[in-house]
């Protein structure tokens, strides 16, 4: 195998190893994505209230009579301190005084009845006007009741046909969602299976045969660093030293979460990491478009039959040749 035909062959798996990776990161984030874009409930609307105001409350006459009854009490006291008065100061010759005072608490008597029935009769002139008010305008809250009664209908009758719409809006969800799933793994298990065919061909160490080993030799071979895998030049031997020297990270996980750490060391790797993960992004907020997911198995599918022909085609290159 030349240094171009071993570079295509590589190429190849590094293609397969970032396909592979970009459907594991939608298949571990599918789940969340499907709940974080599930249909939303409608909300329950909110309801006029209305309701008729109380009739005007009637006088208190317990309270009227009580306290017309206190003032004739007082009087009459007075009434009677005089009388008292006049009989006591008989005796003393002061007679007309106190027939001043009796006849001063007699009037003050009369006055207060008198006082007690007018204000009786104005506080149920105010009572009948108030209810007669009241009365008047009675229908008109009854009426409003009546509008208020009908415009809650109409809200709870469209409530009630949204509840039915996102009934079946999320059980469409949940069938595509279900789709889409299978779609996902059967995209993986053929991305998978290509790849594998291609490691099975035995040109590349199984130590390196990992996303992050197999960038960064296609990284070596396509700069022109390297020109083969093994030997003290080749692309292994490098990709070591550099893991010694710290000049690569050979981690995933590390790599995963320090990205910009390997832009300039890495380039490749770190270019392929950054357009899976917007491609699975893509994919993620598009659940329940069944052409995208279709369209992403189809590519995968492609992928597989293309990898397959591949290998076909170069079987009587590989064989009987050096690496």
């Amino acid at each position: 195998m030349n240094s171009q035909e071993l570079l295509e062959y590589v190429r190849r798996v590094k293609d397969l190893e970032i396909g592979v990776y970009e459907a594991q990161q939608i298949q571990d984030e599918f789940y969340q994505s499907v709940k974080a874009h599930k249909p939303r409930k409608p909300a329950e609307p909110r309801y006029l209230s209305g309701m008729i105001p109380p009739p005007p409350q009637e006088p208190d006459e317990q309270n009227a009579g009580g306290a017309a009854a206190a003032w004739f009490f007082v009087a009459l006291a007075f009434l009677i301190l005089g009388v008292w008065g006049t009989n006591e100061v008989e005796f003393c010759g002061l007679s007309v005084l106190n027939f001043v005072i009796a006849g001063l608490a007699a009037i003050a008597t009369v006055g207060v009845l008198i006082d007690g029935k007018r204000r009786q009769e104005r506080e149920e002139e105010e009572y009948q006007a108030k209810l007669q008010e009241y009365e008047n305008n009675l229908g008109q809250y009854q009426l409003r009741l009546s509008e208020i009664e009908s415009e809650n209908q109409k809200k709870r009758d469209l409530y009630r046909k949204q509840l039915v719409a996102y009934s079946e809006e999320v059980a469409d969800y949940v069938n595509r969602s279900n789709t889409e799933r299978d779609v996902l793994f059967d995209a993986k298990w053929k991305l998978q299976a290509a790849l594998r065919n291609l490691y099975e061909e035995g040109i590349i160490y199984p130590k390196y045969q990992n996303l992050v080993a197999v960038s960064t030799i296609y990284e070596y071979l396509a700069s022109g660093r390297c020109d083969r895998l093994e030997g003290p030049n080749g692309a292994y031997n490098l990709y070591e030293m550099e893991l010694r020297q710290n000049i690569v990270i050979g981690q995933l996980s590390t790599i995963t979460e320090h990205l910009e750490q390997i832009k300039e060391n890495q380039y490749t790797l770190y270019y392929e990491i950054q357009n899976a993960n917007r491609n699975s992004e893509s994919m993620l907020s598009s659940i329940g478009d069944d052409v995208k997911f279709s369209a992403y198995q189809n590519a995968a599918t492609a992928k597989n039959v293309e990898t397959m022909r591949y290998i076909s085609m170069m079987k009587n290159v590989w064989n009987g040749k050096g690496f």
